[in-house]
């Protein structure tokens, strides 16, 4: 669904079941491009294919559909993943349009009214979740912290971004609870739990600190639990510093 509005603005919203949960390891990366014959520095999210330092390790939580895993799979999942998302659903039937008007439409006037000192023509496109979440937990297969295996380790990580920038409850009615102004704001674990939020479609996290107990090799299991009972989980494999 498209909402035009009067700051030059368009607002895509896609509304999403979630069905699946994948974890990305990922880390930002310095790289070159040559404009003009100039050279320019820019910053970029990739895979984590090799040992890296815990501080810049990013533990991406990713929320979908039945083709979720379909997308993300495949070598080039950041370009498909842009598209997956962009899509109006994967083949699961979702709420309809009319439900989803109201919500879209809040969500659009809050993110106008993020811009509105300075504001550009923007095209903001993205899914939102509409499952309930009741629990996330994040654990390691070994002892880490000072803690036993397979104990939650949600204190020792923070929430530093969403995608889309905005929290929605659902309670029978989707709800904004995460306005777009706090889109650079660090937050719990705990306190994004006590929003009941819905799956964000991406959802990325981060050490709090360094572990001084890293093993050579570091398992790191993601549960996240829908209202209705349902235990997505994931597991990466890390080699950290």
């Amino acid at each position: 669904m498209i909402i035009d509005g009067p700051l030059n603005s368009f607002f895509f919203g896609t509304a999403r079941r979630c069905e699946q949960m994948l974890v990305r390891p990922l880390h930002i990366v310095e790289k070159q491009r040559e404009y003009g014959g100039k050279a320019y520095t820019y910053r970029e999210l990739v895979l984590v294919d090799k040992p890296i330092k815990a501080k810049d390790y990013i533990h991406s939580v990713v929320t979908g559909g039945k083709k979720l895993k379909e997308f993300y799979q495949r070598p080039q999942y950041f370009t498909l993943g842009n598209e997956y998302f962009s899509r109006a659903n994967d083949g699961d039937p979702e709420i309809g349009e009319s439900r989803n008007r109201r919500i879209i439409k809040i969500m659009h006037e809050d993110f106008q009214n993020y811009y509105r000192e300075n504001f550009r023509t923007v095209a903001y496109q993205w899914s939102f979740g509409t499952t309930p979440i009741v629990d996330f937990k994040i654990m390691a297969l070994e002892p880490l912290f000072g803690q036993e295996a397979e104990t939650s380790l949600n204190e020792h990580f923070e929430i530093v971004h969403f995608l889309p920038e905005q929290v929605l409850s659902n309670e029978g009615i989707l709800k904004l609870v995460r306005s777009y102004s706090k889109k650079n704001e660090i937050i719990s674990i705990k306190d994004w739990l006590d929003l009941k939020p819905t799956a964000s479609p991406i959802m990325r996290l981060m050490f709090k600190e360094r572990p001084n107990d890293l093993p050579q090799t570091l398992h790191l299991v993601t549960i996240m639990t829908t209202k209705e009972g349902k235990e997505l989980r994931d597991t990466v494999t890390l080699n950290l510093e």
